[in-house]
């Protein structure tokens, strides 16, 4: 009694995995490439085990493997116990990593918003990093790759989880010195007004003229811009008067390099969303951040 206790005590977890390993494959070959050993190595593993419990735990035949009863007594006792670790361990290894999520944001969205206020996510979820790609300027579609996104567009984005954010409207602004040429009609734009648009709105210096029943100047110059931050820019630096997205340009207006040239803005049909997989919408972390986006972004 005394040495089979002995040899029982030699036996280790590592022996058990690869017993289970073996005993769910019928196959000393596949469960090596399963466990990355060779299948001697496997082999070599059982024999100690077997040795160490004093019993035969396969019926080796020339083509095939079979438990004997004490393996299938042993597998059955053994792999639920394994598994339940396994789970624990993967567990308190989740618990304690860093969490990464990759967030797709339109270019001006990140500079202007997104990145103003993302050291308050940080501060509140210390564990959870956020990879920023805001590669693409308008992104419509949620990317493949991507954990969750921030999309613009005219309806609610098919195929995924989508919450809005607020509605795209456009203010008319211009530099300080831009805006005092206009006297007090700021409305009556001079003949030689140089009206700055980006291109993805073509027509909305014609679309703002007629929500105010205002005529544009015929004379007047329209300059479409590819980049939002060109667009911006050229406003701030005097090149001419721009309809810039009102919520994104906040921080020139608070500072004035941007001035308002008159209090109501252009509506669109164009909205921003919070969007994710309906598979990854309730990731703990993935809740997080969608808490987070619509406290400081959604409209109240």
């Amino acid at each position: 009694m005394g040495k089979r206790v002995a040899k029982s005590r030699s036996t280790s977890i590592r022996h058990l995995q690869v017993f289970c390993a073996a005993a769910r494959a019928l196959s000393f070959k596949r469960a090596a490439e399963h466990l990355y050993l060779t299948p001697s190595a496997v082999s070599h593993r059982i024999r100690e085990l077997e040795t160490g419990l004093d019993v035969s735990l396969f019926e080796r035949h020339t083509r095939s493997l079979e438990l004997s009863a004490s393996g299938r007594a042993l597998f059955e006792e053994a792999a639920p116990l394994l598994d339940a670790l396994e789970h624990t361990l993967v567990r308190l290894s989740q618990r304690h990593a860093r969490r990464q999520l990759c967030l797709t944001v339109p270019q001006f969205f990140a500079s202007e918003l997104f990145m103003r206020r993302v050291t308050g996510f940080h501060a509140r979820w210390p564990g959870i990093e956020i990879r920023l790609d805001s590669q693409q300027p308008r992104p419509r579609q949620h990317a493949a790759d991507a954990d969750a996104s921030i999309l613009l567009a005219t309806r609610r984005p098919e195929g995924v989880r989508a919450t809005p954010l607020f509605d795209l409207s456009l203010a008319a602004v211009g530099s300080p010195a831009r805006r005092a040429s206009l006297g007090s009609a700021p409305e009556a734009l001079p003949t030689d007004a140089v009206l700055l648009v980006h291109a993805s709105w073509p027509d909305a210096w014609q679309k703002w003229a007629a929500a105010r029943q205002v005529a544009l100047p015929v004379s007047a110059s329209v300059i479409e811009v590819d980049t939002m931050f060109s667009l911006v820019r050229a406003a701030e630096r005097g090149m001419g008067l721009a309809l810039v997205p009102a919520r994104l340009c906040d921080a020139w207006l608070l500072s004035g390099q941007l001035v308002r040239i008159c209090a109501e803005d252009l509506a669109t049909d164009e909205t921003y969303w919070f969007a994710t997989r309906e598979a990854d919408a309730d990731r703990p972390e993935v809740r997080a951040l969608r808490d987070w986006v619509l406290m400081e972004f959604a409209s109240s």
